[in-house]
């Protein structure tokens, strides 16, 4: 008995912003976050498929994939983690003041671990800039588009397409779900 099947298209972006574009035109047409993946970082992949370039890596099963995370969250995720540490900060200090501490060493305690905030976000913008990096060396970036019903394809397809992403093609993907089985009788 043959494992069942779902089928997904892969496409490669050369720009950060063109990817975010074809992303929401598909949550516009009905697709959500779990339908969509991306190359994962570089730590997460072998040794033997780091040092392959994007093209092979897009119909690759081994390949390790992440959600997609749109650009601009990346600068909402900074803020809230500016924010939180800051709002912590300031709390300790304030209850720091409450204990009796002098108001310029609460100062300084929030100031701290504002500072760290800060750098903690920084650290997290540097290490999203660095992947998309590594991933447009590499080749571009990779977006896989899970199908769920055949008549999906050609929206997919139209999409992707009019954002400039490159070797779109269908393939073959372990089934995720109890979705419908499809058939496709041609490949992009």
């Amino acid at each position: 008995m043959l494992k069942e099947k779902s089928y997904e298209i892969v496409g490669i972006f050369s720009d950060i912003e063109e990817l975010d574009q074809a992303v929401d035109e598909l949550f516009v047409h009905g697709f959500d976050s779990s339908s969509l993946s991306v190359l994962a970082n570089e730590e997460s992949m072998g040794k033997q498929l780091k040092k392959q370039k994007v093209d092979m890596l897009a119909d690759n099963s081994k390949v390790p994939r992440s959600a997609f995370f749109a650009e601009e969250n990346f600068s909402l995720e900074c803020g809230a983690i500016i924010s939180v540490i800051s709002y912590i900060g300031a709390m300790v200090a304030v209850f720091a003041n409450a204990k009796g501490l002098p108001f310029i060493f609460t100062f300084i305690i929030a100031g701290v671990i504002s500072i760290f905030s800060i750098i903690l976000a920084y650290i997290v913008g540097k290490r999203h800039k660095t992947y998309i990096e590594q991933q447009l060396q590499k080749g571009g970036l990779l977006l896989w588009v899970q199908l769920k019903k055949e008549s999906q394809k050609t929206i997919v397809i139209k999409i992707l397409k009019k954002n400039n992403a490159r070797k779109i093609h269908l393939k073959y993907a372990p089934k995720k779900s109890n979705s419908q089985n499809f058939n496709f009788n041609s490949v992009l």
